[in-house]
């Protein structure tokens, strides 16, 4: 897999893991988030996710991450279009 799309991936999978814990309290949020980021690569995505009670089977999760993906090119685009 080309890096760039592998980043892509896994910056969306950041995104949508912190945008669907905001409705915690922001301090263990970002406890919890910034844990598992230095937990990565230590366990499987399933294992490493499930004490936040994140499913990433659930397409809820994934949808979130592709509806911002799609707002980022609407304002792209709509910034070409204005050049």
């Amino acid at each position: 897999m080309p890096s760039t799309v592998l980043y892509a991936v896994q910056d969306n999978f950041f995104k949508n893991l912190f945008w669907t814990r905001v409705s915690l309290s922001l301090f263990l949020t970002l406890r919890k988030y910034l844990s598992l980021l230095e937990a990565v690569g230590s366990d499987s995505p399933e294992a490493l996710l499930k004490p936040l009670g994140v499913d990433i089977h659930d397409p809820r999760f994934w949808q979130k991450g592709f509806d911002e993906i799609r707002s980022l090119v609407k304002r792209l685009e709509g910034l070409v279009d204005k050049a």
